[in-house]
């Protein structure tokens, strides 16, 4: 992850049952996937949003050639990640239900 983000600061969260706000200065990025597997298909889902709640960027970005529920999860994260990068949000705060892929971050 330092890779994808170099000289960025970052905390990676655990998801709750509800969206709770960044520490001040910082964004949050929600994502999650939906994955078809007799295609073979996901979608990533990810939003960004301010201290304050208010949405500041939302998209969904779909995958082919996915074999799993945790490629689809990981996707969804990287995508995210990039996304943020590409935005130069600097300060973020991860938040998605994939425990396995936010773990190995």
């Amino acid at each position: 992850m330092d890779a994808l983000l170099p000289n960025k600061s970052y905390k990676v969260v655990k998801e709750k049952d509800s969206w709770s706000p960044p520490t001040i200065g910082r964004v949050k990025v929600n994502f999650d996937a939906s994955f078809n597997q007799s295609l073979l298909q996901s979608v990533s889902e990810i939003v960004i949003r301010n201290p304050n709640g208010l949405l500041m960027v939302v998209g969904s970005f779909p995958n082919s050639h996915v074999v799993s529920p945790e490629m689809a999860e990981a996707l969804a994260c990287e995508q995210a990640l990039t996304l943020s990068k590409d935005l130069c949000f600097c300060k973020i705060e991860v938040e998605g239900y994939a425990l396995t892929i936010i773990s190995k971050l």
